[in-house]
């Protein structure tokens, strides 16, 4: 009976520790330039977001889990139309999860609007959102409306940059670049030529 107590109640810790146990972060690679959607079975920078927010498979992303790496090769990704409205437009999914965007180098991984399309920002990061930009640059972002803010990203959640060029982002309101009212942290980045209200500057707070 002892030995039967014992197996019971370290079956019970084991079941314990699994369901604490936190989510494995996925890597998502994209393997299109393309914006969403894209072609079939492919997985462009969009879709890769929206397998990350939603720990779900997205066309040819794998589901993301927990906090999610996304794998940027060397290549330009352009923009040419806003994804969602969401706190005006967006060219990209907004972040609700704790998302890492990688590439391999601010000269290398290049995300841009087209510069015919009409006015958006890349990223808005939600308050419960979390995104980590490494190795890769942002240009031509746009908010083209009065008062709207961040040229290249709005952030409301947290925000990091390690290894980022932003340039040539403008917003007719507040932050040429950024703008934040959460945490952003800032590393080893580069900010020129980016215009807020007509005037230079990188962004409120960034």
């Amino acid at each position: 009976m002892r030995l039967k107590c014992v197996w019971q109640l370290s079956g019970y810790v084991a079941s314990l520790m699994l369901a604490i146990a936190p989510l494995q972060a996925a890597e998502i690679t994209v393997t299109s330039n393309a914006q969403s959607p894209g072609a079939s079975n492919d997985c462009t920078l969009g879709e890769a977001i929206t397998a990350a927010n939603t720990d779900a498979s997205v066309d040819g992303c794998p589901s993301g889990s927990g906090a999610d790496e996304i794998l940027l090769a060397a290549d330009t990704f352009t923009l040419t139309l806003s994804d969602n409205t969401t706190m005006s437009e967006n060219g990209l999914p907004v972040i609700t999860s704790e998302v890492t965007i990688r590439g391999v180098g601010s000269d290398q991984s290049i995300i841009e609007r087209d510069a015919a399309a009409l006015g958006f920002r890349f990223f808005y990061v939600d308050p419960a959102g979390q995104l980590t930009l490494e190795n890769l640059s942002l240009s031509g972002g746009l908010t083209d409306m009065l008062f709207l803010a961040g040229g290249a990203i709005l952030n409301e959640g947290t925000l990091l940059l390690r290894n980022v060029s932003l340039s040539h982002n403008e917003s007719k309101g507040s932050g040429g670049a950024i703008d934040t009212s959460g945490v952003t942290e800032i590393e080893s980045s580069v900010f020129e030529h980016n215009l807020a209200n007509g005037t230079s500057g990188g962004g409120g707070g960034g």
